[in-house]
């Protein structure tokens, strides 16, 4: 004859299926058992260790990076190159319209927003604006009364997605 050895557990509910726990839960509905409650409490520590912050280091900017590497050749040509900051220069923009009401003028410098830059209108019917822009190829429209139009007196175009094409001042 074969005996089959069962496991039986040696404390009273240790398996959460047991029915003698489900009756002493129903009886008793905060209690736990002692090593539960030390589980938790040693993950509350852990938790609690875990989400202390450590001291705080310091913020190093790239140009700081670059002047403590100065004994590479090439990190002393990056520091000079990325301290100087590009001069946005005065640009004028005009229009002859003397129908419309609104012109705005939109393109590459002011992500295409044909509401932004608002031109003013002269007394002869001439719209103007002064924008601040950094040296480079710039391409534009003219937004007048919601018409794209290309400025008639730009020195250069180029074809856009739409089938027309846009104004381009490079300086």
């Amino acid at each position: 004859m074969k005996t089959i050895e069962t496991h039986t557990p040696h404390k009273l509910g240790a398996n959460r299926h047991d029915p003698a726990r489900r009756e002493h839960r129903a009886k008793h509905p905060g209690a736990e058992s002692r090593d539960v409650r030390e589980d938790r409490s040693t993950r509350k520590s852990k938790m609690v260790t875990s989400t202390r912050h450590e001291p705080s280091r310091e913020l190093v900017s790239s140009r700081q990076l670059l002047a403590r590497e100065s004994d590479r050749p090439w990190a002393k040509s990056l520091a000079e190159s990325s301290a100087a900051p590009t001069a946005k220069r005065p640009v004028s923009l005009r229009l002859r319209h003397t129908t419309a009401v609104t012109v705005f003028v939109a393109g590459t410098f002011n992500n295409w927003e044909p509401r932004r830059d608002m031109m003013r209108r002269s007394e002869s019917g001439e719209w103007a604006i002064q924008l601040e822009l950094e040296p480079g190829r710039h391409e534009y429209l003219f937004v007048a009364d919601g018409c794209w139009l290309p400025d008639p007196d730009a020195d250069e175009w180029a074809e856009n997605p739409y089938g027309g094409r846009n104004s381009v001042l490079v300086f």
